[in-house]
């Protein structure tokens, strides 16, 4: 072989590596993408929870400085009315200079108490709302996490080693999620408005908004030809009583923008 047949051989098995690898990534790419856009939820979510506990400490700390303060301030103004009333039975055998000052040293004893009882109360509400939403923020958290786990469901189905007919309950339940996570409960939505959408419907639109590709879904339904996902598209878009000039792809790409139906 000259060296021209040579160069042209490894130039076509060059372009035929790239090009496998391109319609490789292609296959999951969008998978990963939605992977990572649950990574980034997650990031943010990390990230949120950290400033609501940074604020809890810093109501806690206030809270302490300020019922500290306000204790010692009514120690001192008793310490005051303890020297104001030593060794005098009542009122009657003070100076008015001092039963004046006895009574402003009492009303502020009540008007710091009420302050306190105030301010306490605001603060406390402060730190209850901040830690419901830490809790949220946490259970949140822990769904995401069980959402990425699906990325290795979503692959083993890509390369069907998984069929749909094989799936047990838990794994269905696993796509579900991932796909109302990532599009506002669209499922819960659309089952709600369109009441005639059935179990299969529900399966092919969960993966038709995964980005499952034609020869993708005809693996996973098993054995079910071209002509039969055809079917199987146009009833569903029968169902979500779509107008006939409408695309079913349409449809679902207005979804995935707007997040939601």
């Amino acid at each position: 072989m000259d060296k021209r047949k040579m160069h042209s051989f490894v130039f076509v098995v060059s372009v035929l590596f790239v090009a496998g690898l391109y319609l490789l990534y292609n296959k999951y790419a969008s998978t990963k993408l939605q992977v990572n856009k649950l990574y980034r939820r997650l990031e943010e979510n990390m990230n949120r929870n950290s400033i609501y506990r940074d604020q809890v400490e810093a109501y806690s700390r206030l809270l302490s400085e300020h019922t500290q303060q306000t204790e010692l301030r009514i120690k001192e103004l008793k310490d005051k009315i303890s020297v104001l009333t030593e060794g005098k039975e009542n009122t009657r055998q003070m100076q008015e200079k001092d039963k004046s000052k006895l009574i402003q040293y009492q009303k502020e004893i009540e008007l710091l108490k009420q302050q306190q009882l105030v301010e306490k109360t605001r603060m406390e509400a402060e730190i209850g709302t901040l830690t419901q939403k830490i809790t949220e923020l946490e259970n949140t958290s822990h769904e995401l996490i069980d959402l990425m786990d699906v990325e290795k469901l979503i692959t083993m189905l890509k390369e069907g080693k998984i069929i749909a007919e094989n799936m047990i309950p838990e794994e269905w339940d696993r796509i579900y999620n991932l796909v109302n996570c990532l599009y506002d409960n669209v499922l819960s939505k659309l089952k709600n408005k369109y009441p005639h959408l059935t179990s299969h419907d529900i399966n092919l639109l969960s993966f038709l908004l995964l980005d499952f590709s034609n020869k993708e879904l005809i693996i996973i339904f098993d054995s079910i030809g071209s002509n039969t996902l055809s079917h199987a598209k146009l009833r569903l878009k029968e169902r979500l009583e779509l107008e006939k000039d409408v695309k079913l792809d349409d449809f679902l790409r207005k979804i995935k923008k707007n997040k939601s139906v």
